[in-house]
């Protein structure tokens, strides 16, 4: 089981809403994802994920809730926390005692960790008895934000715990007409951090109405301005976490014809019509809306993104699909 935390150290940069997206998103790609909301005094895991079935106990151990798929352990199915009333360090320290140890997953591949803000307690307990894959770091472009940052790297580092990248998250608001960006809160402080500490950046997240509104209802993660770059950093930490490389990894691409192409992966091969794949495409959009295919489209480019994924440049529809070799064993 891989473990994966997520952390800024500070609050208001989107660590919550990264980390439900990326759980969503990881899901899609076949994974089977545990999320853990460490942030017991502000919990907030709940809220953006309405649950299916709550939580409860057996034989001693929590059974997480459960949620599109997702297992989820948070303080706030607790009352105590959900109305936040005041808690002190020692009863904190045992609730994530018992998130670490007393809880009963139904074999997840993945657990994405929702740290606190800040660099305190709840970050040495995690990090010093869980065996941790490796760590995200959150930003926003602003100097100030990314400060605070630097120091939960740092803490990342001095715990030897391997940073996967950068997300710079509000990075700008694309108008939805013009395509013109607008860099709300400055620009630049991802890739700063990114340059001094020599990790990747992983990508710059708009802010997307949609996905906040979603969020606010509980509804999980739908994307709009932000679908395409999320997708991609999901993709890239895919490949980064699987223990099977080739499940991932697309070897070769050929086109056979002006409807047809021949995808190749570690010795299993699969021929695929590019009406089909535009009518499964994978992105967000096109998985929340019945969007109509051209029997007879083309491609005008086909890119392939790191050797784990292609893209489509369709002649006509959607081309923000990212297909995974996973993806296309179910086309």
């Amino acid at each position: 089981m891989k473990i994966v935390v997520i952390g800024s150290g500070k609050g208001g940069v989107g660590k919550s809403t990264i980390s439900v997206s990326l759980a969503l998103l990881f899901k899609m790609l076949g994974f089977k994802v545990g999320l853990i909301d460490a942030d017991i005094y502000g919990p907030s895991l709940k809220g953006m994920l309405s649950p299916d079935i709550l939580p409860r106990e057996e034989e001693g151990l929590l059974v997480p809730a459960s949620s599109k798929g997702i297992q989820v352990i948070s303080a706030a199915y607790f009352s105590k926390f959900d109305k936040g009333a005041p808690v002190r360090a020692p009863l904190i320290n045992g609730i994530i005692e018992q998130f670490i140890s007393g809880v009963k997953w139904d074999n997840r591949d993945l657990i994405i960790i929702d740290l606190p803000p800040g660099t305190g307690d709840i970050h040495l307990t995690i990090l010093q008895k869980m065996s941790i894959t490796g760590a995200i770091a959150i930003t926003t472009p602003q100097k100030i934000a990314t400060l605070d940052v630097e120091k939960a790297i740092y803490l990342f580092q001095n715990m030897k715990v391997p940073v996967l990248g950068i997300i710079e998250n509000m990075s700008f608001y694309q108008d939805p007409l013009t395509g013109e960006k607008h860099r709300v809160f400055g620009e630049g402080g991802g890739r700063e951090i990114a340059k001094k500490f020599n990790i990747p950046l992983l990508g710059e997240v708009p802010l997307d109405p949609l996905l906040m509104e979603t969020l606010d209802q509980g509804g999980g993660a739908k994307f709009s301005l932000s679908g395409e770059v999320l997708w991609k950093i999901a993709i890239e930490i895919s490949s980064k976490l699987c223990d099977h490389e080739e499940e991932l990894k697309i070897l070769e691409v050929k086109k056979t014809g002006l409807h047809h192409v021949e995808i190749q992966c570690g010795g299993k091969k699969g021929q695929y019509r590019f009406s089909d794949l535009q009518e499964r495409c994978p992105c967000a959009r096109c998985l929340e809306k019945d969007v109509p295919t051209d029997p007879n489209v083309s491609v005008r480019n086909i890119e392939i993104l790191g050797n784990y994924a292609v893209q489509f440049h369709f002649t006509s529809g959607c081309s923000q699909g990212l297909y995974t070799w996973l993806v296309l064993n179910d086309i």
